[in-house]
């Protein structure tokens, strides 16, 4: 980026950062990611909150790119008791975007939303049906984890800048701003 330092992603490792990003299913909450995902990147976690891949079947939320898509997913154990949106266009490749997801705590796919650049992504939801807490049952709880996850796919040799994490939801205006496409 330019005039800006940015982490480059191995696909192994993370960038954790714990405690931010421990959310329940009834917390709303924002979170907003520049980065650059190369065009052989294929398939990877982009962000989550969880413990492992598969490990208590995906519980927390995660944002997960896959092929030209990305799935937007907050669950208590996916795929039954989950929130799930996949975006219907392309993510793109091989230049800097921002990417912003904001969650009102609703427990309904209507309160998931997905940005790019500013604005919002049309998404198809697979699944609508989250009832229980997103929490795991410890008393440590895992917090934001960007660019790998243990015992999963990661964006190898994606970089990523500019991490915020709200808790509440952030307005369409406020998306806009953090991206560069509005003003107060």
């Amino acid at each position: 980026r330019s005039g800006g330092k940015a982490l480059v992603l191995n696909g192994d490792e993370w960038l954790d950062l714990h405690p931010v990003g421990v959310f329940r299913k009834s917390d709303p909450f924002s979170i907003c990611i520049s980065i650059f995902i190369p065009k052989e990147v294929k398939e990877g976690v982009i962000f989550h909150k969880s413990d492992a891949e598969r490990l208590y079947n995906f519980r927390g939320y995660n944002l997960y790119l896959k092929g030209d898509t990305s799935q937007l997913s907050i669950a208590h154990t996916a795929p039954s008791n989950a929130i799930t949106k996949i975006t219907r266009q392309p993510v793109p490749r091989d230049q800097w975007i921002q990417l912003a997801m904001t969650y009102d705590g609703s427990s309904k796919a209507s309160g998931l939303k997905l940005f790019l650049g500013g604005n919002a992504l049309e998404m198809k939801t697979t699944m609508d049906q989250l009832s229980k807490d997103i929490l795991l049952y410890s008393k440590e709880q895992p917090g934001l984890q960007v660019g790998a996850w243990d015992r999963g796919w990661g964006l190898k040799g994606a970089k990523v800048d500019d991490i915020l994490v709200y808790g509440r939801a952030l307005t369409e205006l406020e998306i806009k701003i953090i991206a560069g496409q509005g003003a107060w």
